[in-house]
């Protein structure tokens, strides 16, 4: 709840790194699923929202496939452990309201769990060797 209100519960389009907000869209709710209370809203952005997306998406794509694989396994371990910190429990927290579970569940069996096979991608004490 304390992240929403920092945020002014409203939320954008995280693009590109970045939190955009896009202003001539139309706001959705985002409702508790126990009680209906808004809990937040997100502009539904439009296609030049698309667009920016894209863009972003295909450059990234661009650079990722110039990555070795120890390269990329070291990026997605460090995003498991980036959310299993703070960000990971703001977005249990989002998860539980919106789905009605409990946040233990949403963070321990969804969150988790999902985040369980990126830790296995740390490349080894002293990094990755060549088997031949």
């Amino acid at each position: 709840q304390a992240w929403l209100e920092s945020h002014g519960r409203s939320l954008g389009h995280f693009v590109n790194g970045a939190w955009l907000r896009p202003e001539d869209t139309e706001g959705l709710e985002c409702r508790e699923a126990t009680t209906g209370r808004v809990v937040a809203t997100v502009p539904s952005g439009d296609s030049s929202d698309v667009a920016v997306a894209v863009a972003a998406a295909v450059a990234a794509a661009e650079a990722w496939a110039g990555l070795g694989g120890p390269q990329r396994g070291q990026h997605l371990a460090r995003l498991a452990s980036l959310l299993s910190g703070d960000p990971g429990v703001a977005l249990g927290a989002l998860l539980a309201l919106a789905g009605g579970r409990p946040l233990c569940r949403t963070l321990g069996a969804e969150l988790e769990l999902g985040l369980r096979p990126l830790r296995g991608l740390e490349p080894p004490e002293g990094g990755w060797r060549p088997l031949g």
